[in-house]
């Protein structure tokens, strides 16, 4: 906007709009105005003229004097004696000269016409410019000629400089006098008052700077120099939060391969059916000392269990072989201090090959998992003491765990054959498998209901009711049927299948508050076993050979808690500069968790190289490749089953062959808490794996599968920390008071109050703005401090 003349005085408000900065003596009309604005563009030219001409006398100078000799040095000192007093002279009838000439500009420029003022102002200006210039140039001729030492030219260099020390000061002391006639600037190109000020002082003619050709010095400080931090450390107010943080994902790979021997009671290999494994550790739980731990020694056994077919059918169509392999690595991982780590081991591979005979190697790939609870303690930053600042709080949720228990629940069970079902006569292989069914958790106790499942692999009685011990040759098995007349195919005990399951209930005491925002539940039933029991043994059953259940299962209950805390962000001074340290904090907290059942079922065909089946012996499967997504209010799963069958065909030897299958699953559960974006966890169980015989040549097999799924949120803030005051000479300079912002992209309350400080309120009481909608890019905001 620019002020046109409309028949009155502008006052200083409608001066500073327009964009007008005029000096006070200059105020009489607008003609004037511009009159001397003309004089004053030709008064810098002539100023450059001369300060051009007194560089070519310094260029003249220093050359000269750099040959000088030191004869010269005694006339050198006085010549620079005479030449500060006749400065000193030189500058005073200048500024008298200087003076007058002012008082003729402002006589004039009340009387004249506007070209007479023009001519008027010009005339006089360059004659006192043309004055001043020819008796500088009269009084450099004799330095150059004189100046011929170096000692000499330091000297006078160095009294050049104080001289230019005192015109800076000089200068300082002409801005200093004058006041501006508003503290508004337009801080869209950020023009503080200070260089409002300065625009001024080049714009008014009586400033004596104008008219000496030393170049204008700029008084600038570096700030790091002169800054210095004043501590804030027994002033600050915080506030405490203490939780347990838990730690997932941490995990790594454990490559194991051992030769096995085939113990000598056992029949000589001929081919491996199958191979599979269970793995735990020696330590279920490690503990880190004050430092924590960098590395982390993790020992543990693995049992494998061996299916092969001997070289000789002998007394048994498939033979087992149980093996201990330990194992031990030193992980390199950090643990916190004093925190306690959980390690779940689980065979990711297993691969096999036949050696001879009487040898055999197993490869296997272990990963070992890491659970870590961490006890956390955060200082919370809230204010300091006596001074009046402006903070910016968020409110995040943090999980903490409320009570973590374990407790043992002891298992002797029985477990019936189904009719018309073989009867057994040793236990070849068996599968358990312990899973949750439902929870009840109150402040008082945990009432846990789950199912074990148990698969188990097992040679039927011979058709005379003898078991046939595995230490028989086959020498001695070949004679034994002779002797009786049975074929050999006869005596052979056929291998047999038995699925069974326990339902059980596990109460665990609790002493918690009713707050509770999730839990999880984990079974260990590595401790349990399976035996054939004779059932006649008890008086409360019924006579015949069963299976008995035995062991203990370690239940472990996590309950989570979910804790709001306010922390402070972001923070200033109104009047003090303010800095400190952010350290960067990710909170994870628990929106909600589900549960669902789904199925899976596939049709395998018989491999034509099988022939025709005559039955399946044993099953057995792995969850593997899952998947988690989450959407809005629900959480999606997916992934396959690896499932191993072991069958019979039905050929004359009765051959035993494995066949492999995927059955891919997904289902989804619904979560009130879940959000896209979230971090959605699951648990997965195979509750049962059974198949159904279609004909010969097919196999239905079909998954029932347990889903457990929880939704974490994360957050990511900044904790304030080490807040320190800082202090430089620039603190006592006034700012300005009132500004004229217009907005930026991404630019808030908060990040406009901060620039400016002052306080969100009172840019939204000052614009009439609604603090809860954002600002329009582009928006001029009037800011008044």
């Amino acid at each position: 906007m620019r002020y046109e003349d409309d028949g009155f005085d502008p006052t200083p408000y409608d001066r500073i709009l327009s964009g007008i900065h005029t000096p006070k003596r200059a105020a009489a009309n607008a003609e004037d105005i511009d009159a001397y604005r003309a004089a004053r563009e030709n008064s810098e030219i002539q100023r450059d003229i001369q300060e051009e001409s007194l560089s070519q006398i310094d260029d003249e100078m220093v050359p000269k004097a750099a040959s000088a000799g030191a004869s010269m040095e005694i006339a050198a000192e006085e010549y620079a004696q005479d030449f500060e007093e006749d400065f000193e002279a030189a500058d005073t009838d200048f500024a008298e000269t200087d003076g007058d000439i002012e008082a003729e500009i402002d006589s004039e420029l009340a009387a004249e016409t506007d070209s007479e003022l023009a001519e008027t102002v010009e005339t006089a200006a360059d004659k006192e410019l043309a004055e001043a210039e020819s008796e500088l140039e009269e009084r450099a001729e004799p330095v150059s000629a004189a100046i011929e030492n170096d000692k000499m030219q330091e000297e006078s260099l160095s009294q050049i400089d104080d001289y230019d020390d005192e015109i800076k000061d000089k200068n300082a002391e002409a801005v200093d006098e004058i006041t501006p006639e508003s503290d508004i600037a337009d801080m869209d190109t950020e023009i503080s008052e200070e260089e409002a000020v300065a625009n001024k002082a080049e714009n008014t003619e009586t400033d004596a700077e104008d008219y000496i050709s030393s170049p204008k010095i700029e008084d600038k400080t570096d700030d790091k120099e002169t800054a210095s931090k004043i501590s804030l450390d027994n002033l600050l107010i915080a506030n405490e939060l203490n939780f347990t943080e838990i730690r997932d994902g941490e995990s790594t790979r454990v490559y194991i391969e051992e030769d096995i021997l085939v113990p000598d009671i056992k029949p000589d290999m001929a081919k491996i059916l199958s191979m599979d494994g269970s793995v735990k550790c020696a330590d279920k739980e490690i503990k880190s000392g004050q430092k924590g731990e960098d590395r982390i020694k993790v020992t543990g056994d693995i049992t494998l269990e061996t299916i092969y077919i001997p070289e000789k059918p002998a007394a048994e169509p498939i033979v087992t072989i149980q093996s201990r392999i330990p194992f031990r690595t030193d992980w390199g991982i950090s643990t916190a201090p004093f925190s306690s780590a959980v390690i779940k081991p689980v065979i990711e591979s297993i691969d096999y090959m036949v050696i001879n005979e009487r040898k055999f190697r197993a490869k296997l790939t272990v990963v070992l998992t890491m659970r870590e609870y961490a006890g956390r303690y955060l200082e919370l930053f809230e204010g300091i003491r006596g001074e009046d600042i402006e903070v910016l709080k968020e409110k995040i949720n943090i999980t903490d765990i409320l009570t973590k228990k374990k407790d043992v629940l002891d298992i002797e069970e029985n477990m019936l054959l189904k009719e018309n079902s073989p009867m057994p006569g040793r236990i070849l292989k068996y599968g358990i498998n312990v899973v949750e069914n439902h929870k009840q958790i109150t402040p008082e106790k945990a009432v846990i209901n789950g199912t074990v499942y148990c698969n188990i692999l097992y040679l039927a009685e011979s058709p005379e009711d003898e078991i046939i011990e595995t230490s028989m040759e086959a020498e001695d098995f070949m004679d034994e049927t002779a002797e009786t007349g049975a074929s050999a195919a006869a005596l052979i005990p056929d291998p047999a299948f038995y699925q069974g399951k326990i339902e059980f209930t596990q109460f665990i005491p609790l002493d918690i508050d009713d707050t509770q925002s999730g839990s999880r539940i984990t079974f260990d039933g590595s401790d349990l076993s399976v035996r054939i029991k004779n059932f006649s043994e008890d008086d409360d059953e019924a006579s015949g050979i069963g299976f008995a259940l035995e062991g203990s299962i370690n239940t472990s209950i996590e309950i989570y808690k979910n804790v709001e805390a306010e922390i402070v962000t972001d923070v200033y001074h109104n009047e003090k500069e303010l800095a400190y340290d952010s350290e960067p904090f990710t909170a994870k907290a628990i929106a909600g968790s589900g549960v669902t059942e789904l199925s899976a079922r596939e049709i395998i065909n018989i491999p034509a190289q099988y022939g025709d089946i005559e039955q399946v012996i044993y099953i057995s499967g792995k969850v593997q490749n899952v998947e988690c997504t989450v959407e809005n209010g629900k959480e999606t799963v997916s992934g396959v089953i690896d499932a191993e069958l072991l069958a019979i065909a039905a050929d004359e030897e009765k051959t035993p062959f494995k066949m492999q299958h995927s059955l891919p699953f997904r289902g989804s559960m619904d979560i009130s808490g879940a959000k896209a974006g979230m971090i959605a966890e699951s648990d997965i169980y195979v509750k049962e794996l059974w198949f159904d015989k279609i004909n010969n040549k097919q196999i239905e097999v079909n998954a029932g599968i347990l889903a457990l799924g929880t939704v974490s949120g994360h957050e990511t803030c900044s904790l304030i920390k080490n807040p320190v005051f800082i202090q430089n000479e620039n603190d006592g300079k006034r700012k300005a008071s009132m500004i004229i912002y217009i907005s930026r992209p991404q630019d808030d309350l908060w990040t406009i109050a901060k620039k400016f400080r002052t306080t969100r309120e009172r840019i939204s009481r000052i614009n009439g703005l609604d603090p809860d909608k954002a600002i329009s890019e582009g928006s001029k905001l009037l800011i008044i401090k």
